[in-house]
């Protein structure tokens, strides 16, 4: 990936030196046009190549989502495939690993599984929640937990998890009259 990004940095300097030859507006417009351009293909080549995009540069607003697959890679990262209300189809993403999240969606996990219910993740692309815990020596997942909107851990869909299971859905209500025709 990164001989491409050289090979468009190469062609941009010469577009650019052409250009201003001509006229000096148009090497500002041209080298404005190169980097949108180059900005919008480094946020959506990950997606295009079968890569997980990262939670940390996605631009959506999502207040929760639904995990349909989860891997965590200790210390290093956790793989997701969300979807939400609005989206045609799931994607892919990965995010900081520490171990207040593993924690989390191994209890949420469980959780999910055993009521039968999905598992949720709350606002997946805040990321001032999801940075790694790094410890006095620098290393990923040696800390004692997270600063603001530390995570309980319980996966019981406490306010401030991120992670959780979805509440099963309430029993169906009987009416008075079902309940009487049922004892005659």
């Amino acid at each position: 990936m990164i001989i491409y990004f050289i090979l468009a940095l190469a062609t941009m300097f010469g577009v650019v030196a052409i250009a201003s030859i001509v006229k000096q507006r148009l090497a500002y417009a041209i080298l404005v046009l190169w980097g949108c351009t180059m900005m919008s293909s480094a946020l959506t080549f990950s997606s295009m190549q079968g890569q997980p995009k990262s939670t940390t540069t996605e631009t959506r607003k999502v207040e929760v989502a639904q995990v349909l697959w989860s891997k965590i890679i200790v210390n290093e990262k956790i793989l997701l495939i969300l979807t939400w209300k609005d989206l045609p189809e799931p994607v892919y993403y990965s995010m900081p690993w520490s171990q207040e999240l593993e924690k989390e969606l191994s209890q949420a996990q469980a959780k999910s599984i055993s009521r039968n219910t999905p598992l949720m993740i709350r606002n997946p692309f805040s990321f001032k929640n999801k940075k790694p815990i790094v410890g006095d020596d620098g290393k990923p997942g040696n800390g004692k937990g997270r600063s603001k909107g530390v995570g309980s851990g319980t996966g019981e869909g406490h306010e401030e998890d991120d992670f959780y299971a979805a509440p099963p859905p309430p029993s169906p209500v009987k009416d008075a009259e079902t309940l009487n025709e049922g004892s005659t």
